[in-house]
């Protein structure tokens, strides 16, 4: 039984790593197939399919979300415990959430490639501290005894969302790999380097 669990991970680590290996090789290629990259002379388009940028939008609304309701269950389970602060904690929650929604939507807006100006960023306020209030709201009407079950489950979800978001940044910014959106807008598809190099900033 052992030795076919060990056979097993061997196995699927080969896998991996050929899986891993023969992407790297074919890295551009496998992207242009996936975001639809067409070149009509000089000048590069991208087609990328509905489902693929639902699911990158997906992919920064919910760590965003599962903070900002992790947050909001354990501010009002503190609030409760802590009469004195209970009102600071609520507003602080409030706002840290409607944050957490902010940066989903200035994300969805730069997927979206809607247009940078003071109404889109008015209306990205706007969106975030509606979200935020019927998030506020939603929580509020879960029982106490409930609320105060989810205190810790909630607690280790907020850490580990803040991490993945926190961590994601991160790489991404110290690792400067410019997105294939990028250089096509910028019309030149030489500076496209394998996921394996790092530009350190530069992206």
């Amino acid at each position: 039984m052992v030795r076919k669990k060990k056979t097993w991970r061997i196995g699927a680590t080969a896998v991996f790593a050929t899986g891993l290996t023969l992407a790297s090789r074919f890295d551009l290629a496998i992207s242009s197939a996936l975001s639809g990259l067409k070149q009509d002379g000089e000048t590069f388009k991208l087609t990328i399919p509905r489902f693929a940028s639902l699911l990158e939008i997906i992919g920064e609304w919910a760590p965003s979300m599962l903070a900002a309701t992790s947050l909001l269950i354990v501010s009002q389970n503190e609030a409760n415990s802590e009469k004195k602060y209970a009102k600071t904690m609520k507003k602080a929650s409030y706002f840290l959430a409607s944050g957490l929604a902010a940066y989903a939507s200035t994300k969805t807006a730069q997927y979206l490639k809607l247009p940078c100006s003071k109404l889109s960023v008015v209306m990205i306020a706007a969106v975030s501290l509606v979200i935020a209030a019927f998030m506020y709201l939603l929580v509020g009407k879960i029982p106490k005894e409930a609320k105060a079950r989810l205190h810790y489950p909630a607690a280790y979800t907020l850490a580990a969302s803040i991490g993945v978001l926190s961590s994601v940044s991160a790489i991404k910014s110290i690792w400067g790999r410019e997105r294939l959106r990028e250089l096509v807008d910028r019309g030149k598809l030489e500076d496209f380097t394998p996921w394996y190099i790092p530009h350190f900033f530069s992206g």
